[in-house]
């Protein structure tokens, strides 16, 4: 080590005994070593040596390790490792994934936000849905509760127990009014068998979801059933060499169907056409007028009717019935 220069300077130690022993270093200075001079020398245990090109590389020796070892491991900030085994708590604020997006928690909502805005907000456990601001009866059946809350878009769930001691929640009969945008109005129905319950309003039973950014998804269901907007043109299909099918069954004799297809598409249904397909003989089809209901086509086991006219085959003979008179109609072969 030819050109390693310890420089030690006045050290001052001063510890003043009470019921502590408090330790005060001032005016230290280190050993420093040129990259090479580490590179190849090994220092007794305990030396403090300073890198002289990077003083912010700081060496600890230990009588084996050649520069002996780095106090802060360059690992530590070049090699993150993939993987942190204790709970990170962010104390309210958002994890950056980079310029536009973040994720993070508000309450019972986790998000992640593009922009500020949710692309995604996952309400994922009950929780209190607002302010209540009146609770009144609405008649001798129904008990009216206004809340104020932050998410109008979030349905309250309301569940009725007998007791809150030893509470069993279960699901009662309520209408949700919204009479202002973050104003929601339920309508409780008061069980008649006991009239002296509890009631709990929170803001969901399980998960919800809500995308703020297209969905595309090969394949999708929805539970019991789905609901798809509330105007304008609810399922459009743009391919024209597809079809969209309505079936209650998964084969054509299984279960009734309904099919449209488009102008090139290519099978059964011709382009532009739609086929209905009906299970058995006691299965219909019915065109109904929407003023009064009543019906002005339909085709099922009796034959084809066309408002209050009937047609039905008898062997080669077609039958017209008009207010049950029969009248055969005359079929000349060409």
């Amino acid at each position: 080590m030819k050109r390693l220069t310890i420089c030690l300077l006045l050290s001052m130690l001063a510890i003043t005994v009470n019921s502590e022993v408090v330790g005060e270093f001032k005016g230290i200075i280190v050993a420093a070593a040129t990259p090479a001079e580490l590179a190849e020398t090994v220092f007794p245990p305990f030396y403090l040596i300073a890198n002289a090109d990077a003083p912010n590389d700081l060496r600890m020796s230990d009588g084996l390790t050649p520069g002996g070892l780095r106090v802060c491991p360059e690992g530590v900030l070049t090699n993150i490792p993939n993987s942190f085994p204790h709970p990170v708590a962010m104390n309210g604020n958002p994890i950056a994934l980079n310029g536009a997006f973040a994720i993070g928690a508000e309450g019972p909502h986790c998000y992640i936000r593009s922009n500020g805005s949710n692309v995604l907000s996952i309400l994922a456990q009950p929780a209190g849905v607002g302010q209540t601001l009146s609770t009144e009866y609405a008649g001798n059946d129904t008990l009216r509760v206004m809340l104020a809350v932050e998410d109008s878009a979030v349905d309250p769930l309301v569940e009725y127990s007998t007791t809150v001691i030893t509470p069993s929640w279960s699901n009662c009969s309520y209408a949700v009014a919204r009479p202002s945008t973050n104003t929601v109005q339920l309508d409780i129905e008061i069980p008649e068998e006991d009239p002296s319950g509890y009631y709990r309003i929170t803001a969901l039973s399980g998960f919800r979801a809500r995308f703020g950014i297209p969905l595309e998804a090969p394949i999708a269901t929805f539970g019991d059933g789905i609901v798809i907007g509330n105007s304008g043109r609810e399922i459009t299909r743009n391919t024209t060499t597809d079809a969209l099918l309505l079936a209650g069954g998964d084969a054509w004799n299984t279960g009734a169907m309904f099919e449209l297809g488009g102008d090139s598409a290519p099978g059964d249904v011709a382009g532009g056409s739609a086929q209905l397909l009906l299970k058995d003989s006691t299965s219909g089809f019915k065109i109904r007028r929407r003023e009064d209901w009543s019906t002005l086509f339909s085709v099922d086991q009796s034959g084809t009717s066309i408002a209050g006219a009937t047609f039905r085959v008898s062997g080669t003979n077609l039958l017209l019935i008009i207010n049950n008179v029969t009248n055969l109609v005359n079929l000349t072969p060409q």
